[in-house]
């Protein structure tokens, strides 16, 4: 299995998703997104950024959408989430590479870079459409 290239393509999509994450927080106005009891999204203000007057027609957040129960799946997928989902699986990912790394030196640790191995394959199932997605890296 090519390691490098399989850890290289898991940090470019979670470089894709952290940056994605962020755009999403600036053209909605809010990095953090909550749902009320009643089901509706609701955007808050970025850090550093004074949250609009209360008459201001164009001021963005604190912005409440509904989304007819979808609200929430939305929240969920809220910029603040999905930046630390992906750095917890950035942290996953290099701990695999440690992993890879001492096995390399120490025989007897080749188990667990087997470990590491199956790891990595599955977390890159999530972007097999990806057209950098090399099928060698498939699980049996």
């Amino acid at each position: 299995m090519a390691e490098s290239e399989l850890a290289a393509f898991l940090h470019a999509r979670l470089d894709e998703l952290e940056s994605a994450a962020m755009a999403a927080a600036h053209h909605s106005g809010g990095l953090h997104w909550g749902v009320e009891p009643s089901g509706d999204v609701v955007l808050e203000a970025l850090p550093g950024e004074d949250p609009p007057e209360k008459d201001d027609p164009y001021g963005i957040a604190p912005f409440v959408g509904e989304f007819e129960g979808a609200g929430w799946h939305v929240a969920l997928h809220s910029p603040a989430r999905v930046i630390a989902a992906a750095q917890a699986k950035r942290a996953l990912v290099d701990q695999c590479l440690m992993w890879q790394r001492d096995a390399a030196v120490d025989p007897q640790l080749a188990p667990l870079a087997s470990v590491a191995d199956t790891v990595l394959a599955t977390m890159a199932r999530a972007w097999a459409h990806h057209a950098d997605y090399q099928p060698v890296w498939s699980l049996p």
